[in-house]
């Protein structure tokens, strides 16, 4: 039996290799090897990889690897279907790409963008990262239509690549509305909604983003759920959303640390503590 309840089993995928982590790939590959094998596996998705970087990826495998990666698009989107062409003809089954994230450009027709992009990779599960700009819930519609996922970016470095409470509602609404499974990347480290004391960035959380999906389905109250700070109160909420329904539409999120999520959800009684034992080193999952 897991010891990951089934509201948060694949629910962190290992963005290892992405900002601010920036782990270098031989860490990165042995920390979700780790990741894996430990009691809390199952709350652990997709090793998240740049298209750009699969040469170095398949370099750093072992011979018993055994990945499921989401393959972020670096290079665009015709460049991430030849790279998935080719491993599914030369990775010798040590990975199975699962699922590819594109990034539609800001400057694009969004609309005309989700038609062209969404369908580029056959046979493969694609989310579209939606930029908000004009006409980006509409897009969003239009992934529902063209049977993609969607992909919101939830935080970064700057101050402007963390959407408003209202945008983060404004979009799960709109993914629940129209039937768009939707993943978040960036910025969810935490659980719960908080202001960085370093920065002064306002990060939301990723419990909040579950229980606003929940919301979502219910017709509740998503922006008040998108706002919460207090912990005690989402965790309260988690024992009542239903899993399957939220899960089914907030597939995930990436993150470069897999231990804080897991920390979280430990501190706020969500996960057995005794699973921090299993974590890697600190030194070992940021170096």
């Amino acid at each position: 039996m897991s010891t990951v309840p089934a509201l948060f089993r694949g629910l962190v995928d290992d963005a290892a290799l992405f900002p601010p982590g920036n782990a270098p790939m031989a860490r990165a590959v042995a920390g979700h090897r780790h990741h894996r094998a430990a009691p809390y596996a199952d709350l652990v998705g997709r090793f998240l990889c740049r298209d750009t970087r699969v040469g170095e990826l398949t370099n750093a495998l072992g011979v018993e690897d055994r990945f499921r990666l989401g393959l972020i698009a670096d290079a665009g989107a015709h460049e991430v279907a030849l790279t998935v062409a080719a491993l599914r003809h030369g990775a010798g089954g040590a990975i199975t790409v699962e699922a590819v994230e594109i990034p539609l450009a800001h400057d694009d027709d969004l609309l005309a963008s989700v038609a062209v992009t969404a369908h580029v990779v056959p046979n493969v599960t694609t989310y579209l990262e939606i930029p908000r700009a004009p006409g980006w819930l509409d897009a969003v519609a239009a992934c529902g239509a063209a049977r993609a996922g969607a992909k919101l970016r939830t935080g970064g470095l700057v101050a402007g690549a963390f959407p408003t409470e209202r945008e983060v509602a404004d979009f799960i609404t709109a993914c629940v509305e129209h039937g768009v499974p939707f993943k978040c990347t960036a910025g969810l480290h935490h659980a719960v909604r908080h202001t960085a004391p370093d920065t002064g960035f306002e990060y939301h959380g990723f419990l909040n983003i579950l229980v606003a999906t929940s919301e979502a389905g219910a017709g509740g109250d998503v922006a008040g759920a998108v706002a919460e700070r207090d912990g005690r109160l989402l965790a309260k909420a988690c024992a009542t959303v239903d899993a399957g329904s939220t899960r089914a539409a907030f597939i995930g999120y990436g993150s470069c640390s897999v231990a804080e999520p897991i920390e979280d959800l430990a501190a706020l009684g969500l996960l057995d503590p005794d699973l921090l034992a299993h974590l890697p080193a600190a030194s070992e999952e940021h170096a």
